[in-house]
């Protein structure tokens, strides 16, 4: 996605990436770096949603120590087992179905968790751009307009398509929306994480 930001912010956009720990040692440093418009992180739901509740101390608050810029996609989970394991549907065993309410594109024949009856429920990935939280207002709708734009590249959407993800609509892509939506994923992921035993490592 980097070479059309580029064109239209008129600089280079070099992607570092920094992994481990679920994606919070990039965070991390991007929620402490400067708020200059030259640091910016591509979260996901387990930089900012999984690692509130996972980590009794998490190293940042998702919610409040980044600036939103945009969400950009979103891809279907899914939950797999091995064919050794007698199962057949979800029913036996939440298991081997899309969490969406729609099927994969890439995977149009794995049935839905919804189809399979375990309804009012989606589990997606999700990319989306944050900034450290003090980063100007200015700056932001100027990286947020570059990065919309660039999305409605063929090439971008070509591409982002072809990793089984969706763009999100225009209506969801605005630095508001996106403020909202981490919250929500915040407190939604919450619940499956701490009935499962798996919160405040």
């Amino acid at each position: 996605m980097t070479p059309r930001p580029s064109e239209l912010l008129g600089q280079p956009v070099i992607v570092e990436n920094v992994v481990g720990a679920g994606g919070q040692i990039g965070a991390s440093r991007v929620a402490r770096g400067a708020a200059d418009g030259y640091h910016l992180l591509i979260g996901t739901v387990s930089s900012q949603a999984f690692s509130q509740t996972l980590f009794k101390k998490p190293p940042y608050d998702a919610a409040t120590d980044f600036a939103p810029i945009i969400l950009l996609a979103e891809q279907p989970m899914m939950l797999v087992t091995s064919e050794a394991l007698p199962v057949e549907n979800l029913r036996d065993f939440i298991a081997s179905a899309v969490f969406s309410k729609h099927r994969s594109a890439i995977l149009s024949e794995v049935a839905t968790a919804d189809e399979q009856g375990l309804t009012d429920f989606e589990g997606k990935q999700w990319s989306a751009i944050f900034a450290p939280k003090r980063t100007p207002a200015p700056l932001i709708k100027r990286l947020h307009d570059a990065f919309n734009v660039a999305l409605e590249t063929p090439e971008v959407r070509a591409r982002i398509e072809s990793y089984g993800a969706e763009l999100v609509g225009h209506d969801r892509r605005s630095p508001e929306y996106l403020q909202k939506f981490v919250e929500s994923e915040i407190r939604k992921w919450a619940v499956p994480i701490n009935t499962s035993g798996a919160g405040g490592q």
